[in-house]
């Protein structure tokens, strides 16, 4: 899972923008990134985005993965999620699958994990990249 701290986004829409191409980085489709972060935000008022208190699960199938790939974003001081919810988010977590890939669509894992307000206040308030891989792993 790649990791972007300091997502300089003011709106969740935006944010798709940095976290698509660190998802894909190093895969085959990165060149894509910015078509396949056009058709994310298209879809985020239809089912792409499942938000809880700060945080924004997004998830998207992608034809040309092989993998699953992922990658986490940090607010300090929020996005505007600019879709239904009325709260801003501060962690946004991205989620792009291979078409075949069986499950849903955001990992159970991620969400026992993440789906809990200190996890997502001690996310927002890390210090470095090293607080942030620590707190995934003791969560």
């Amino acid at each position: 899972m790649s990791v972007v701290l300091e997502l300089k986004s003011r709106g969740l829409a935006q944010a798709v923008d940095e976290l698509v191409p660190k998802a894909l980085q190093g895969t085959k489709v990165f060149l894509k990134s910015a078509q396949i972060a056009k058709n994310l935000q298209g879809n985020l008022g239809y089912g792409a985005v499942e938000f809880r208190r700060g945080l924004a699960f997004l998830h998207a199938k992608v034809d040309e993965l092989s993998e699953p790939r992922a990658s986490l974003g940090i607010s300090q001081d929020g996005l505007d999620p600019g879709v239904r919810a009325q709260e801003r988010v501060f962690v946004v977590v991205l989620f792009l699958k291979p078409p075949r890939d069986p499950g849903f669509e955001v990992p159970l894992w991620a969400r026992r994990k993440l789906c809990n307000e200190r996890t997502i206040y001690r996310l927002r308030t890390a210090p470095d990249l090293d607080a942030v891989l620590h707190i995934l792993r003791s969560t």
